[in-house]
């Protein structure tokens, strides 16, 4: 179809194990086996992405191994710093920019990095400006605009100078902005847009505003992803 112009990769799983990393990577080896299978017969040349919570070398090799049998793979690995144990030990501004200028998430994981190091391409298949569990800020305040302004040109910055193994990358919103609910009815056997449920509607009422990239633009943080941030931090 000519809409297939319009893909340029297809993901076959989103985060399909959640929890401590090594205990299902069989089962879900088995199924990518599997999928993979399904998925190439119909789009032999399409790249395709594998989701999984960690690079452990068990991924690292399933992944090379699967490159060798047909299209491109890609790993989709989702990098943050909002996530950091224990919760009452909250990041300062300046930890939260060291970090993100090493893209050092929680435990001092630098996952990104063992990527690159086996040659593994990938995309960052999330990322945001949340930080310290959803920690509430002040958007009215210049100087927390001014942080996450800089938070957001250090993590642009650096998904760049991590090419060619970062390949692209999407900002997290945490929510549908779109309403399709994709569930066959009667009514509409090939799903339908639910009234009132656009991003422009659901946003007064959406509580974690640095989730929000709408939000983030019309406030001057955010700013398109190819922009240049050369700079960003301090090199």
């Amino acid at each position: 179809p000519t809409e297939a112009s319009a893909v340029s990769a297809l993901q076959l799983a989103n985060e399909p194990a959640l929890g401590p990393p090594g205990i299902f990577d069989a089962e879900i080896n088995r199924f990518y086996e599997r999928a993979l299978r399904a998925a190439r017969t119909h789009l032999p040349l399409t790249p395709l992405l594998l989701s999984f919570m960690h690079p452990l070398p068990t991924v690292i090799d399933f992944l090379k191994a699967s490159a060798t049998e047909g299209s491109e793979i890609l790993a989709d690995h989702h990098y943050y710093l909002n996530w950091q144990s224990p919760e009452d030990a909250p990041f300062s501004w300046e930890e939260i920019h060291r970090r993100a200028c090493l893209l050092e998430a929680e435990l001092a994981a630098r996952e990104v990095d063992e990527y690159a190091a086996r040659g593994q391409k990938i995309i960052v298949g999330e990322w945001s400006l949340a930080t310290n569990h959803d920690q509430p800020r002040d958007l009215d305040h210049p100087a927390t605009l001014h942080e996450l302004t800089k938070l957001y040109q250090e993590q642009l910055h650096m998904f760049k100078r991590k090419a060619p193994a970062v390949v692209g990358h999407f900002f997290w919103t945490l929510r549908m902005g779109s309403g399709w609910d994709p569930r066959p009815s009667e009514g509409h056997p090939h799903g339908q847009q639910l009234e009132g449920s656009s991003s422009s509607r659901s946003l007064p009422g959406f509580p974690f505003q640095v989730w929000s990239l709408l939000e983030m633009a019309s406030l001057g943080i955010a700013t398109p992803f190819d922009r240049s941030w050369g700079g960003a931090c301090g090199d």
